[in-house]
């Protein structure tokens, strides 16, 4: 009798746990909500270029300057204008009255009335071919403006047609004029002109190309300042500099400006 009491007993004890483990009668089992991660990245808005240089927050953006820095399939090329021009480089407009090289490696441009905004019009621009991925395109000039207009300009241009500027000049008319600055302009509407002051002779200027950024920087006590930005789908095509009076009919003095070197940093 008592092994037949102790069946019933594990039999009712097996009916309870099987009744306890079953989804009440008409009832759907609820499935366990999905994991997710609480560090979902954003999507980017554009494709990125391949890039296989890595920065650290510490150096960037300079740390490219310092080879130990940079990826083995960066280029970069250094131009110091001695003697000759370093190949790549073709004229546009070219006045031979208004530039020379100098002794102790120096390209020096007269500045001459013009527009860089209709760049095809300038005389004396040097250009060369733009890389088609991420690069810097850095110039040293001495150059003492002092007059509206005066400018030695680094410039990236597009295949759309617009051009972005660098520029280390002066600037009284116009709502972000500060007089002897460095400026950063387009000729894209949507991408607004920003200035800097800059007092002293010798100026180190960075025109990047990143992604669809594109942005201006100034040397500054050994830190890259930036001076401003556009981000537009744009295709550069020439990568060049040149110096001018400002535009046409303004009674200003030619100038020298002096480059020092050019250097063009390519990320592969």
């Amino acid at each position: 009798m008592k092994r037949i009491w102790v069946a019933v007993v594990c039999l009712l004890w097996l009916a309870w746990l099987a009744a306890a483990c079953l989804p009440a009668a008409g009832g759907v089992a609820e499935p366990s909500p999905a994991l997710r991660p609480t560090n979902t990245p954003y999507p980017r808005p554009t494709p990125r270029i391949p890039n296989r240089v890595y920065y650290t927050k510490r150096c960037w953006p300079a740390c490219h300057l310092d080879p130990s820095y940079v990826h083995e399939s960066t280029t970069i090329t250094t131009d110091e204008f001695e003697e000759a021009l370093g190949p790549g480089w073709v004229w546009l407009n070219e006045d031979p009255t208004h530039w020379s090289l100098e002794e102790g490696g120096v390209l020096r441009i007269l500045t001459q009335p013009a527009d860089p905004g209709r760049l095809e019009e300038v005389p004396n621009v040097l250009r060369r071919p733009a890389p088609e991925g991420h690069f810097d395109a850095i110039v040293e000039v001495t150059f003492n403006p002092t007059a509206e207009g005066q400018a030695a300009v680094l410039f990236i241009q597009t295949e759309e047609g617009d051009t972005i500027f660098l520029v280390r000049g002066y600037c009284d008319e116009a709502p972000v004029c500060v007089g002897s600055g460095v400026y950063f302009s387009t000729t894209l509407p949507d991408c607004p002109p920003a200035g800097l002051p800059f007092e002293e002779d010798t100026a180190t200027l960075m025109l990047r190309r990143s992604g669809n950024s594109y942005i201006g920087y100034v040397l500054s006590d050994g830190e890259w300042v930036e001076v401003g930005r556009c981000y537009e789908l744009l295709t550069p095509i020439h990568v060049g500099l040149t110096a001018v009076n400002g535009g046409d009919g303004r009674d200003v003095a030619e100038i020298p400006v002096d480059f020092d070197s050019f250097t063009l940093v390519e990320r592969h």
